[in-house]
């Protein structure tokens, strides 16, 4: 995986882009792409679109070896570290890359307000 930046930076009650590109195997087909977010160790990865947290916030903006991750109305709970997984159609094919850090400060109405003086 390949990324713009492995740390991000978002205000609150904005949207944020991860720019993010793969490769696989050439005899390898891709069955399923997914954004985690690192929970506890032991546990599964846990696709971001199925998370109660998430939903409707959380899109998943790849095609062929794309996968940009957008998330809207960011959230104080939304920073934490991210990783983008892909599983292959062959036994032992599944990879994550490296993970991918959110930082989620202020808040964007009030960030909007101190820059234009008013909407």
């Amino acid at each position: 995986m390949s990324y713009s930046s492995t740390s991000f930076c978002a205000l609150r009650g904005s949207t944020l882009d991860i720019p993010c590109t793969y490769g696989h195997p050439t005899d390898h087909t891709v069955i399923k792409t997914f954004w985690h977010k690192e929970g506890e160790k032991g546990k599964d990865p846990f696709d971001l679109r199925l998370d109660e947290q998430y939903e409707g916030r959380v899109e998943h903006l790849g095609t062929e070896n794309n996968c940009t991750l957008r998330i809207r109305d960011v959230r104080q709970t939304d920073s934490g570290q991210y990783r983008f997984r892909y599983a292959t159609d062959k036994t032992g094919g599944a990879f994550s890359g490296d993970p991918v850090t959110i930082a989620v400060t202020g808040n964007y109405v009030n960030e909007l307000i101190k820059y234009n003086g008013e909407f």
